[in-house]
């Protein structure tokens, strides 16, 4: 694999220094005949002229084109959901965004920890063994939901709503608020994990909620469990 991306990396280096090459000589090429046609005055230098100029606009204008093409193409490649992170212990795993980073200083009681700083995108696994905590799923859900939402000010939680997360039962409630004076909206997932709760705490700015939260939902059911 190694030796095949050598080549790929030695064969697009030598294609994009020809690439420069062709131009700089066709540029030179334009300005030796624009000079000559302005002298001369001479119907083929003229032509030289007119011709070497629309070859060098064409040659930009596809330098441009393939200039735009790798940066849409690499903006792509950043929001795919390609990256697979697991917690230490192996029993947690997701499937994030090319773009997002490890995030340990988030929480370091965190399972995983993850996320993009720049889009305001985050999200924190926590797990804890159940016999810290004695009751259903839904009182496990409205007590760490309750928690969060104490935390902010001018809180508000929405319903506690079911879901399935790549085949397990789970509850999800949206909560927003504010936090060290920043609107904060929440996705908040609880599941039942064998032995243990999990919680899957999603969050973004407020005003970035509509972009955000689908990404949260295509990570939350990637979630994989041992």
């Amino acid at each position: 694999m190694q030796n095949t991306d050598s080549a790929y990396n030695a064969g697009y280096m030598l294609g994009k220094m020809l690439g420069i090459g062709i131009g700089l000589a066709l540029m030179v090429a334009m300005i030796v005949c624009l000079v000559m046609a302005l002298r001369k005055r001479t119907t083929g230098w003229i032509v030289a002229a007119a011709v070497s100029g629309l070859l060098t606009v064409g040659v930009i204008g596809i330098a441009v084109m393939a200039a735009l093409t790798g940066v849409v193409s690499a903006v792509a490649k950043m929001d795919q959901i390609d990256q697979r992170v697991a917690s230490p212990d192996q029993k947690y795993a997701l499937t994030v965004p090319h773009s997002w980073r490890p995030m340990n200083e988030i929480n370091a009681k965190a399972s995983i920890a993850t996320g993009n700083g720049l889009k305001e995108q985050y999200l924190m696994v926590i797990s804890e063994s159940k016999d810290g905590f004695s009751g259903t799923l839904s009182d496990y859900a409205q007590t760490v939901t309750e928690n969060i939402a104490a935390k902010a000010s001018n809180a508000q939680s929405g319903d506690l709503e079911q879901v399935t997360v790549n085949g397990k039962s789970g509850l999800r409630r949206r909560i927003t608020g504010k936090i060290e004076g920043l609107d904060i909206a929440y996705m908040h997932t609880s599941l039942e994990t064998g032995d243990q709760w999990c919680q899957l705490i999603c969050w973004t700015l407020a005003p970035r909620e509509k972009i955000a939260f689908p990404v949260f939902e295509k990570v939350v059911n990637t979630l994989e469990v041992k």
